[in-house]
């Protein structure tokens, strides 16, 4: 059923996805697709030195009749003695976090991938030269991004849930002129890492001049009806995360000041909506394995300085998740349960997943994305009762 070639350092794998989601709402089919995957490295030989490429094309194929075709990932790896340069599309995953976001800046969130089955599907690939140098256990990686791009999200949904609790009398109109910055040199993105594992203890510096990847709402209440005009904006970042063992538990943490945030305020009080502010975010986690069993729970919580009542956000937000994980059957059979509690929405939310491996290139996923608490979710995307079963073949 399935080709793999292998001539010249070249290398090439397949992939079928099938994937079906049930709505539980509305008693109807969510979201339902095969999915083509096709991954090909090829060793490049230089003399001295070496790089290779590696192109990752998907097509997708929903059964109402639509198909597209997109670049996963694509880009070209470069090894000169303790250098390492990847320039071209791909993920970066940063910080010791599983289910939560602190220090995972580089790649944004896309919210039209729902239910999320895999990591990366959670956030978007990015155009991006990373350069790595190492020197013994320690890592120093330098990140550029010449172009911007936000999380995939919806503006009405913020918008509509904004104008609902200031309690405007009329219908904003939307101009979206000034959302997104112009792809120039000088609206580049950087962001730079150190870090080392030791024996005892791993741990990581960061740096960042990024944007934020959601926007912030100006508001015009000198026409009528009033405009809301979406724009991104640019900050700065410090922080670091950590991870070590104590006694049978893994200990992780993670932090990061964010400066010259900008955050929504109410239009009615502060002119424009807009304030700026300054903002500390941490989390602290621990995992525990026994037999063949794993818990893990991370708690985050982000802090916000100078706090003005006026503020559409709370001045502290919580986080709470937790993650119960077991293997059977020789490591073929995985069950987990997934529990996401938002203290400031009041909005609880499990995600079970059972996954077998009936051989080495045929695998089945279930599971179950249930919404206990609706709360206030700020994410339509996510506030959705949904079953789904996927099925992978590689090949």
């Amino acid at each position: 059923m399935g080709i793999t070639a292998e001539s010249s350092a070249l290398y090439i794998s397949q992939s079928l996805t099938s994937h079906y989601s049930y709505d539980l709402e509305n008693e109807a089919a969510y979201n339902s697709y095969i999915n083509y995957q096709l991954e090909m490295d090829k060793r490049i030989d230089l003399g001295s030195y070496f790089g290779s490429m590696h192109l990752n094309p998907e097509l997708n194929y929903n059964f109402s009749g639509d198909w597209d075709i997109a670049i996963k990932e694509a880009y070209i790896d470069l090894y000169i003695k303790a250098f390492d340069f990847r320039m071209g599309r791909q993920y970066v995953n940063w910080g010791r976090a599983d289910g939560l976001i602190v220090t995972n800046l580089i790649n944004p969130e896309d919210f039209s991938n729902y239910p999320v089955i895999n990591f990366n599907d959670r956030f978007q690939a990015m155009d991006i030269l990373k350069v790595n140098y190492y020197r013994g256990m320690s890592n120093f990686e330098f990140i550029w991004m010449p172009k911007f791009t936000g999380a995939n999200i919806e503006d009405e949904h913020f918008i509509s849930r904004l104008t609902e609790e200031m309690e405007l009398p009329v219908e904003p109109e939307i101009d979206d002129s000034q959302k997104e910055p112009e792809t120039k040199l000088k609206n580049s993105e950087f962001a730079f890492r150190y870090s080392k594992l030791g024996r005892n203890l791993d741990y990581e510096l960061l740096a960042a001049y990024l944007w934020d990847n959601y926007p912030v709402y100006h508001f015009d209440a000198s026409s009528m009806p009033p405009v809301i005009m979406p724009e991104h904006h640019r900050y700065w970042a410090l922080g670091g995360s950590l991870s070590t063992t104590y006694s049978e538990f893994l200990v992780k943490g993670e932090t990061l000041f964010a400066g010259n945030k900008i955050y929504n305020a109410d239009p009615r009080e502060v002119d424009g909506g807009t304030v700026e502010k300054d903002s500390l975010t941490w989390m602290l986690g621990a995992e525990y394995a026994f037999s063949d069993y794993m818990f893990a729970v991370e708690l985050r919580q982000e802090y916000l300085f100078d706090y003005e009542k006026e503020m559409i956000q709370d001045e502290f937000n919580t986080q709470i998740n937790t993650l119960l994980q077991g293997n059977f059957l020789r490591n073929t059979l995985e069950s987990s349960i997934n529990m996401l509690y938002d203290l400031n929405n009041d909005f609880l939310k499990a995600k079970s997943i059972i996954s077998y491996d009936y051989r080495d290139d045929v695998k089945f996923k279930m599971g179950l994305d249930y919404v206990i608490k609706e709360g206030k979710m700020q994410m339509p995307e996510v506030d959705q009762d949904v079953v789904f079963l996927q099925t992978e073949i590689a090949f």
